[in-house]
């Protein structure tokens, strides 16, 4: 695992949280999933600011350096990883742009089709 400096999310989410939420709580040994943070609602007048992990990264990252199969990386993941709550502060885990059956025959959208003008 490289020295967190060279995961620039990580780094700029260490480096947000450190001044807004020094309670926030980070997965470590993950630095490579980090994508950042985000502000959720603590109570009615408060919010806070959490990390943000990429849930398709850490399974990718766990096949590659634990030597498991994806779906063995996944499930080890859901039981060890996305399901503990440490408290108020524990990361948030997302679903990147989930795609269960990606296909090679729809054409790519040009940029000039995501939007209406």
């Amino acid at each position: 695992m490289e020295p967190y400096g060279y995961y620039p999310a990580y780094t700029k989410a260490v480096d947000h949280l450190d001044e807004v939420n020094p309670d926030a709580l980070f997965a470590n040994g993950l630095e490579a999933a980090c994508i950042g943070h985000t502000e959720i609602w603590y109570s009615e007048e408060q919010r806070i600011s959490l990390a943000v992990y990429s849930k398709q990264k850490i399974v990718r990252f766990l096949a590659e350096t634990e030597d498991m199969s994806f779906s063995d990386a996944e499930e080890y993941a859901k039981s060890n990883i996305y399901n503990q709550y440490i408290g108020p502060n524990t990361p948030i885990f997302v679903d990147e742009a989930y795609n269960p059956a990606p296909t090679m025959l729809a054409p790519p959208i040009a940029a000039e089709d995501m939007y209406e003008l």
